[in-house]
């Protein structure tokens, strides 16, 4: 069984823009959050998670704000499923989304969420998913979290190649998780997914 690493952001609830004050960038946040995490149909669940489909974007565009990407449809996390899907990686995978702790510009809250509701989409995912975990980094700084992260992918009950798609997320967390991946011995694979999904890049 592989293991597939997400870095959990902004991208992941579809909030695409720069430049936002911090408040709204938070208002934003907690609105399309608390509107996934209250979920427990898979169709409506995927309607956010995979699609970026909100419902309180309506009331985003109100107050005059619109963060969703141009010209896309889905997240990043679906632009892996495909990804991989297309490449006849189908699973079974496990899932590892990792986040920041609670802070200026924290994800803990959005890696927790994911974790949760992805488990709710196993009927509805392209990909065959095993168990879907968080793990919540103590700060960006590589040399809090690189032995913890180390541990956890030899706690992993996936013995496979480790899978890291570089599409969202902090880059300097994909980098560290990258050079982590190296450092335990695990075969390691770069998902470029949002460029061609076929270019998964292996590095041993």
């Amino acid at each position: 069984m592989a293991l597939l690493i997400h870095i959990a952001g902004d991208s992941d609830l579809g909030i695409a823009r720069g430049g936002l004050h911090p408040y709204e960038r938070r208002r934003i946040q907690k609105g399309r959050l608390n509107e996934l995490e209250e979920l427990s149909d898979p169709e409506q669940i995927a309607r956010r998670l995979l699609e970026m489909n909100y419902d309180v974007a309506v009331e985003e565009k109100r107050r005059g704000v619109d963060v969703n990407p141009d010209q896309e449809q889905s997240t990043p996390m679906e632009k892996a499923f495909q990804g991989l899907k297309e490449l006849k990686k189908t699973g079974p995978l496990q899932v590892l989304i990792v986040g920041t702790a609670d802070g200026e510009g924290g994800t803990e809250r959005i890696a927790r969420v994911l974790a949760r509701q992805l488990k709710e989409l196993r009927s509805r995912c392209s990909i065959e998913l095993g168990d879907v975990t968080p793990l919540v980094l103590r700060s960006l700084a590589e040399k809090d979290w690189l032995v913890e992260m180390e541990q956890a992918m030899q706690d992993s009950a996936a013995e496979g190649e480790v899978i890291l798609p570089i599409a969202g997320g902090s880059t300097a967390i994909v980098l560290g998780v990258a050079g982590a991946a190296i450092a335990s011995g695990r075969d390691l694979s770069m998902l470029l997914a949002k460029l061609q999904p076929e270019q998964l890049h292996p590095r041993k």
